[in-house]
This record gives structure tokens, sequence and C-alpha cells, in this order.
């Protein structure tokens, strides 16, 4: 489990087309506080894969959110790590077009 709060200078988030099975982007390209961000890491085709959805605010307290994509260039972050006994991994799942474990 991954937790986090800080703030970034700009982050591109996503939303996911469940019937389409696909993201939709949408490219953010100011400064914004991270309210909230919760996600895991795991394995996907062999390599470590952050999965992080976060909640954004703007300097007027607008929030918005979705899945964080990287790249993000982070101002300041911290970030709290539970890790488990077993490894998790990640496998195409034909019906959502998504990696699950």
């Amino acid at each position: 489990m991954v937790l986090c709060i800080g703030a970034v200078q700009g982050a591109t988030l996503g939303f996911y087309h469940q019937k389409h099975k696909r993201y939709e982007w949408h490219r953010k390209k100011h400064p914004m506080e991270i309210v909230s961000g919760i996600g895991n890491v795991s394995m996907k085709d062999r390599r470590l894969f952050l999965h992080l959805h976060v909640s954004l605010s703007d300097s007027r307290g607008r929030v918005c959110g979705g899945h964080l994509s990287s790249p993000t260039p982070v101002f300041a972050c911290e970030v709290f790590v539970r890790t488990t006994a077993q490894g998790l991994v990640r496998k195409y799942d034909r019906q959502t077009g998504l990696f699950l474990w």
C-alpha cells in the first residue's frame, strides 16, 4: 500500500473508459497540492509498477483526480509504503482490458 500527500508542479491524470477499455488523459500544467494519494506497488512485465490514484487541488481549492501518470514533476511529497509478505504480480484481464492482480 502507498499513501502520499504533498505537491506537484504539474500532473497528467487518467480516467478509464470502461466501455472502450482505454484511458482518457488530462494534463495539468500548474502547481497543485496532493490532497490525497493512494495506491500500490506490484510487478508488471517483470518490472516494478506503481499504481496511484490522486486527488489534487489548485490555488482556488478546486479538486480534480484520477489515475496518476508518470513521469510527474514532484515539488515535495511525503510517502508511506506498507509492504506485504507476498509479491503482487499484474496480469492482463481481457474482461476489463486492465492489468490486475
